[in-house]
């Protein structure tokens, strides 16, 4: 058996918000169970039917009495399909075009323990399933593979896997097949049996030695051979999703004084706030301090030397190996690594990028502190940039823009940096610091921001709304703003709406009125009217945002703002 990463893996990067199944070739059907709309009721949460999300085939029940049940407590609140009494099983409703080129995959939560030999997934017909080309929950091991229940020595592969684990069966002919799960390739082209080409449906569920104790999260089916770039895109979504961090969150606060006033004001409220809220997804949490206040990101940001990096030696500087290089070597003694940094930092630079250096040179320094952290402290370390907030009084304009941009653009270019939930509509007690109840809230909003990235909390509910996209119509002096909700389902205020930012033709353009039009539009009325053909650019969020008032901000119905943008093409229609 071959044990190895599966190609281009990278097992501690960030998963992407979607995985495109419908842009999948040949795709015969994709469902997500944690899905309660596609689901039809016998009654209460005994399953009649479940609607695919892509495809036309839906699953159905094929024993009354053994019906499965959507558990809405599986894959940590996310819900699911859940078998856990004898025999609940379900099966395709119609039948698939049988070929020998196949794709399966799915996500499914095992029982703790082996029990009987206990096949969960199975091709066969329109009245049974096969015991032949199946996988089975063993007494031996973990999941097994079997060409035929009935012969031992027709195991062709375990493992030893507990828990949720995601797993692809890639058929590529009748005789080779290729399974992975989780991050291991686990076997090459063992031979099948050809026996699941000749069937037309697929089954799920217990064979009645069970129960199964078994809960399906996603599934899909191909009826081609995923490639392996397909498989790892998948297999990166779907572990990020759905497998628990294994360890203890490890969290290095940094930056420089709103990360550190977590720590040093109000009695730690930010810190126990953090820690208060980690604690509801991760058995254990380390929130450590390695800020520095008033510092620097890069030399030529500072007229000291508080400063985390010299580009132009490529060196650390002392914000690096003070207080920070201090947090990570404990953390190493005590055999507790890092595995995430919390970046709070920016108001600094702002001050002097595009006066004493530029907003690319803000950007290499910062890309090279987070580079060094993942040199010095693991390789696998994860970043999440808490944005830059708002600030009461500021000279500097532009200087603050561009730090929001260059977070914005570095999470946007790599996989192992995210970009927390916004602060600018928290209270400021004097030019860019919260007070106790804002500290507090950054830090449970970042708090759940990680638990949902490992996979410890929903994946939605902790970014909030977003700007979809805007469009005007030519000589005519309104643009419409479309929202995307997180998890939201409106927003507020209704009217006096603060925040937004218009250029026409790269010449700033007075907005007289911003306006809830519907749940997912916002309506802003210029005071002049726009030509055909004007570039027509849309930032919200700009620059330091001085004189708004916090209560005219765009906030969704969880009390989440609205994301940061920032020259976003407004489209004629």
């Amino acid at each position: 058996m071959h044990l190895g990463p599966l190609p281009g893996f990278a097992p501690a990067q960030k998963v992407k918000s979607v995985f495109d199944f419908a842009a999948l070739d040949n795709l015969i059907a994709y469902y997500d169970f944690t899905n309660s709309s596609k689901y039809t009721f016998k009654s209460g949460t005994i399953v009649d039917s479940i609607a695919p999300s892509v495809g036309s085939i839906a699953l159905d029940d094929y024993a009354t009495g053994q019906e499965p049940r959507y558990d809405t407590t599986a894959f940590n609140g996310r819900g699911g399909l859940s078998f856990t009494a004898v025999n609940q099983a379900i099966r395709y409703s119609t039948n698939f075009t049988a070929t020998s080129t196949q794709t399966i995959a799915f996500v499914y939560n095992m029982a703790d323990f082996g029990g009987n030999n206990m096949r969960f997934f199975s091709f066969g017909n329109s009245t049974n399933r096969s015991t032949s080309a199946s996988l089975l929950q063993s007494t031996i091991g973990r999941i097994t593979y079997q060409n035929d229940q009935s012969n031992a020595s027709d195991v062709v592969f375990q493992t030893e896997f507990d828990g949720v684990v995601c797993v692809v069966l890639r058929y590529t002919n009748a005789s080779t097949l290729d399974v992975f799960i989780n991050d291991l390739n686990v076997t090459d082209a063992l031979n099948p049996s050809d026996v699941y080409n000749t069937f037309n449906r697929i089954y799920l569920g217990d064979t009645g030695a069970g129960p199964l104790d078994g809960y399906f999260a996603e599934f899909l089916h191909t009826s081609d051979a995923l490639s392996n770039a397909e498989i790892t895109a998948l297999l990166n979504y779907w572990r990020k999703k759905y497998i628990p961090l294994q360890h203890p969150l490890r969290i290095i606060e940094s930056g420089q004084s709103n990360a550190e006033n977590k720590f040093g004001t109000y009695a730690a409220a930010g810190h126990k706030a953090f820690i208060s809220a980690a604690l509801m997804g991760a058995s254990d949490v380390i929130h450590a301090n390695g800020a520095t206040d008033s510092s620097a990101a890069d030399k030529e940001g500072t007229g000291d030397s508080n400063y985390w990096w010299d580009n132009a030696l490529e060196s650390k500087g002392a914000a690096y190996t003070g207080q920070f290089a201090n947090a990570y070597l404990a953390l190493r003694a005590h055999a507790a690594p890092a595995n995430w940094i919390i970046w709070s930092q920016g108001e600094t630079d702002a001050n002097t990028i595009g006066m004493t250096y530029t907003k690319a040179e803000y950007k290499a320094a910062l890309l090279a502190i987070f580079n060094q952290m993942r040199a010095d402290i693991a390789p696998d370390l994860r970043v999440l940039i808490e944005p830059i907030g708002r600030a009461s009084t500021f000279i500097n304009t532009g200087g603050w823009q561009s730090v929001r941009e260059v977070q914005q653009e570095l999470a946007a270019e790599h996989d192992w940096i995210d970009l927390g939930p916004e602060k600018y509509d928290l209270n400021l007690v004097e030019l860019v610091h919260l007070d106790q109840a804002g500290y507090e809230t950054i830090a449970t909003r970042n708090a759940n921001k990680i638990l949902s990235l490992t996979g410890l909390a929903p994946s939605a509910g902790y970014d909030g709304p977003r700007v979809a996209n805007a469009t005007y119509i030519a000589d005519n002096n309104t643009i419409s703003v479309n929202i995307a909700h997180d998890d939201g389902t409106d927003f507020a205020p209704a009217s006096g709406i603060e925040g937004f930012y218009v250029t026409v033709s790269s010449i700033a353009a007075t907005i007289s009125s911003a306006i809830r039009t519907n749940a997912t539009t916002i309506t802003l009325t210029l005071s002049a009217s726009i030509s055909s053909g004007s570039t027509v650019k849309l930032w919200y969020a700009h620059d330091a945002m001085l004189g708004v008032n916090p209560s005219n901000l765009v906030k969704d119905s969880n009390d989440l703002p609205l994301r940061a943008i920032a020259n976003l093409t407004v489209t004629q229609v």
